[in-house]
């Protein structure tokens, strides 16, 4: 037991503190922190002493970091499609100040892991000395006369300098029925123009639909699997012979920033509701589940059509009011989605140019979100949404959204 004891402090004494960003986060450090790489070892500026010089507040070390903003900010540019004589034109991929300070702030937990964290481990005491990282929304911590804050303060000015937006560039607006209906109707009659394959379509057919019922993010429908899904028929009271085929999901809210290890004390970030068969197609959630499983070919029972299961007859006790269709065991933790996040993206943006909606018309995913708090509490949901049940959900649905576009049904919440 003693060994045992002594064996952990030792791991434990040899253990770092891990940090895992996602993917796509990642994928934004790895790229702010080449080109710092690269723009460092051409103007012959020291990587690491640069960052420790930083730490101790030197002014030289603001200034390459400053001088590495404005060039990396103003050389980052695509090619972009216009209509005129050019044909094409070079715009600049960051074009908001938020998204400099976001690079910025990536670029400086990069060098607070690299260059930082060996410091606090050999002078504990200073470690609030060697300490890089700050929260850009509390003023009041303590650093604001850092120089990391100091540059991130600066950034607007650089944002000016670079005729960059200091606001949000885009109006959050609620995505309305039709919009919703232009998106879904487009990704088929143009699917041509689109390209993706079938079951892509499907994918993002569903999660459009799902996330303007319920107000989900995308990677939250994304990632549902086969187990928070039942499908099964229900006893018509007024056609004994004719069930009800229906449909439970649950969805798990997933609050960005929050850590997906922490201990969960409740259930109140999951969501269910049920869903019947809907006489227009387009707007059937139902019928395209029943599609991604069969192309799965995920129930037991071994169904190969549609029709299978919507025109069944029922055939079970009189006494039994719902009788569920059973999963293979093989794709139970599966998603029932084959579409990542990047692809839904892709193909959103793909939809709204082929639909010939401008900068100013286009539909953003998040769209769906607004007023979605409304569609589901009390009808559909269980249990229903209130300010204090989701832990955050309901401030999205019905709070930040809506102070810009109030709809009358609102009064009532």
């Amino acid at each position: 037991m003693l060994q045992k004891a002594k064996a952990h402090i030792q791991r434990f004494n040899n253990k770092s503190v891990i940090y895992e960003p996602s993917a796509k986060t990642k994928a934004r450090h790895d790229r702010i922190w080449n080109a710092w790489e690269q723009w460092a070892t051409q103007m012959g500026v020291p990587v690491e002493q640069t960052w420790l010089d930083l730490a101790l507040q030197n002014d030289g070390a603001m200034n390459h970091c400053q001088a590495f903003l404005a060039s990396y900010f103003e050389a980052y540019t695509k090619q972009i499609v216009i209509h005129g004589p050019g044909e094409t034109e070079i715009v600049r991929r960051v074009n908001s100040a938020k998204t400099m300070r976001d690079y910025w702030l990536a670029l400086v937990r990069v060098a607070d892991l690299k260059f930082m964290s060996p410091k606090r481990r050999e002078f504990p005491q200073q470690a609030g000395f060697w300490t890089l990282t700050y929260d850009p929304r509390r003023e009041g911590d303590g650093i604001t006369n850092r120089p990391a804050r100091q540059i991130s303060n600066w950034l607007p000015t650089l944002a000016i300098e670079l005729e960059a937006k200091l606001e949000q560039m885009f109006m959050k607006r609620a995505a309305t029925a039709n919009d919703m209906m232009l998106v879904v109707t487009t990704v088929w009659s143009r699917s041509s123009d689109i390209i993706c394959n079938p079951r892509y379509q499907v994918d993002f057919h569903q999660a459009v639909l799902l996330g303007g019922i319920g107000g989900w993010r995308p990677e939250e429908v994304l990632s549902i699997p086969y187990e928070r899904v039942e499908i099964g028929w229900l006893r018509n009271a007024s056609d004994l012979l004719r069930p009800w085929p229906v449909c439970n999901i649950t969805i798990k809210h997933v609050e960005k920033g929050k850590s997906k290890d922490r201990i969960q004390t409740d259930q109140l970030k999951y969501v269910t509701f049920w869903l019947t068969v809907v006489p227009n197609c387009l707007i059937c959630p139902l019928r395209l589940l029943i599609l991604q499983a069969l192309a799965d070919q995920a129930f037991e029972e071994g169904y190969t059509s549609l029709d299978q299961i919507l025109q069944k007859t029922w055939d079970s006790d009189p006494g039994v009011a719902f009788v569920p269709l059973a999963w293979k065991k093989s794709v139970i933790g599966q998603g029932i989605f084959k579409l990542a996040y990047s692809k839904y993206w892709e193909i959103w943006r793909r939809t709204c140019l082929v639909a010939g909606l401008s900068d100013q018309d286009e539909i953003r995913p998040y769209s769906l979100r607004v007023g979605a708090g409304d569609r589901l509490s009390g009808i559909l949901a269980h249990p229903p949404l209130a300010p204090a049940g989701t832990d955050g959900l309901f401030r999205l649905l019905s709070g930040t959204f809506a102070k810009l576009h109030i709809r009358s049904y609102r009064q009532g919440v």
